[in-house]
C-alpha cells in the first residue's frame, strides 16, 4: 500500500510527494539492507522554503534526518539496523517533510518529487 502521493500516469516514473509519503513492502532478509531514496526539490517552488528538513523512518523508528540547503536532484542512502526489520511482517518506509510548499492555484501540498523509495542491499 502507498499513501502520501499524487495520482500519477502508468508510464510516469515520478511522483509528487504530498505529506508523509508511504510505502509498504516485504523484504526477504534483515541483514545488511539500507534505505535507499531518490528525490527531487524542484529550484522553482521550493528554494524560498530551504532549507528543508526531511526525517526517514523505517517500521516508525527515525532512521536519519537531513535539513537540506539546497535544491535540486538528491539522495539519501543509510543502512537499516537488522533488528528494524522482519521477513514475514510489512515493512514502511515513511518520509516527514518540513516546511511543504503549498501551491497557490490549488492549494495542493507538494513536499517533493519522488523517484525511488525502498531497501536495497548495502554495498
Amino acid at each position: 500500500a502507498v499513501k502520501g502521493f499524487l495520482p500519477a500516469t502508468p508510464d510516469q516514473t515520478w511522483r509528487w510527494a504530498t505529506e508523509n509519503p508511504t510505502l509498504r513492502f516485504r523484504v526477504s532478509h534483515t541483514a545488511g539492507l539500507r534505505l535507499r531514496v531518490n528525490f527531487a526539490l524542484p529550484e522553482s517552488s521550493h528554494s524560498a522554503l530551504l532549507p528543508i528538513t526531511v526525517r526517514y523512518f523505517v517500521n516508525d523508528r527515525l532512521l536519519d534526518a537531513v535539513a537540506y540547503k539546497k535544491a535540486g536532484t538528491l539522495e539519501f542512502r543509510k543502512a537499516v539496523p537488522a533488528e528494524w526489520l522482519k521477513t514475514d511482517a510489512d515493512t514502511l518506509a515513511r518520509m516527514e517533510i518540513s516546511p511543504i510548499y503549498v501551491a497557490e492555484a490549488d492549494k495542493q501540498k507538494l513536499s517533493l518529487i519522488l523517484s525511488e523509495l525502498g531497501l536495497e542491499q548495502d554495498k
